[in-house]
């Protein structure tokens, strides 16, 4: 039997998720810079993660800050019926800091970093390369990590 989901952390997640859109769409108008838009799915040990994320690309540099949302895919009940404590949810901040840049390809650190299930702080560093197929749409795929075994993560990113 799966716990029902209380409309109070529904709200304080859209109320955090507006305050970052807010803040991101600020910061371009005033500075008009990049918003980095980016869907991706993250194949863990336990089951695949499918993630979202909105950031902000500073002009020169091209480090990229943002926030992110990221939920698993399946529910994992055990045979008794109670739902083990595997992460379901995982939102937070993150960084993108570009090492190496050639023509239409890319590769990155990133770094997010943010609360796992509403009760535990996680931080997960990546190595990510990034494939421009047109001037606004990247494909994105990666190695990270997450509780010390390798993960893969694939997306797309477009830039508003």
């Amino acid at each position: 039997m799966k716990a029902p989901i209380s409309q109070k952390s529904v709200a304080i997640q859209v109320i955090r998720l507006l305050v970052g859109f807010i803040a991101i769409f600020a910061m371009q108008a005033a500075t008009a810079q990049h918003v980095i838009t980016s869907s991706y799915i993250e194949q863990t040990h336990i089951s695949p993660k499918l993630g979202y994320s909105i950031g902000y690309q500073f002009g020169d540099t091209h480090i990229e800050v943002g926030v992110f949302n990221q939920n698993a895919m399946t529910s994992n009940a055990s045979e008794s019926g109670t739902i083990d404590r595997q992460e379901k949810n995982f939102a937070g901040v993150y960084m993108n800091y570009p090492m190496l840049e050639k023509d239409a390809l890319s590769l990155s650190f990133k770094i997010r970093t943010g609360v796992s299930n509403g009760e535990n702080f996680v931080i997960t560093p990546a190595i990510n390369g990034n494939y421009k197929l047109f001037k606004k749409i990247m494909i994105t795929g990666g190695l990270g990590v997450r509780a010390f075994r390798p993960t893969l993560i694939s997306g797309i990113k477009i830039t508003i």
